[in-house]
């Protein structure tokens, strides 16, 4: 990850969770001190963030946090990308490539980077990738893989199966279902 992406992925996290409040001004100076980085890099993650829909650049205003951020925007935008991935990706992947995505989600471990490797790599890839990231560093613990398990094993059967509308269920489920267990997380902590 480049200095740029880490900073990316801080800011999201911290605007997803609230850590950084809706319509709060991101300094360039404040934050690129607070991160510990120079400007150039804080000025390109700040225009990830907007291109993600998580801040806006207000000319002569500078760039604020969006009025809707929180995790139900980072679940709708990860829901509205799985969706269309998977409809247009699953129906045509061969079945050797099926039944190796769907033995990886059985398996745990780095599953989501499995279903990206097999997804391709377009543009809606990367953003998806990006998003999932958020999702990933969200937090959590130790029960999402063990309280998911049930998720994966729908989503392993409906992509071995080639049925989109399943697998685009279960990654709904699955989405949901890390959010609640990470807010849940964060408030016992």
């Amino acid at each position: 990850m480049t200095s740029a992406e880490r900073v990316t992925l801080r800011l999201a996290v911290e605007i997803v969770t609230g850590g950084l409040p809706p319509g709060m001004r991101l300094d360039e100076t404040a934050q690129s001190r607070r991160l510990g980085v120079s400007r150039t890099p804080l000025r390109e993650a700040l225009s990830y963030l907007s291109a993600l829909g998580l801040a806006d650049n207000r000319p002569n205003h500078g760039v604020h946090v969006v009025e809707d951020a929180g995790p139900q925007l980072l679940a709708g935008a990860i829901r509205d990308l799985v969706s269309v991935r998977v409809r247009a990706i699953l129906p045509g992947l061969d079945p050797s490539r099926r039944d190796r995505f769907a033995e990886a989600i059985r398996d745990g471990g780095d599953w989501l980077d499995s279903f990206h490797r097999e997804t391709g790599n377009s543009i809606t890839g990367r953003i998806s990738q990006t998003l999932w990231r958020i999702l990933l560093a969200t937090g959590g613990d130790r029960r999402i893989e063990r309280e998911t398990a049930g998720i994966r094993h729908r989503l392993a059967r409906a992509v071995a199966d080639a049925d989109a509308d399943a697998a685009i269920g279960a990654m709904h489920d699955y989405v949901d279902l890390r959010l609640a267990l990470a807010d849940a997380a964060a408030q016992d902590g």
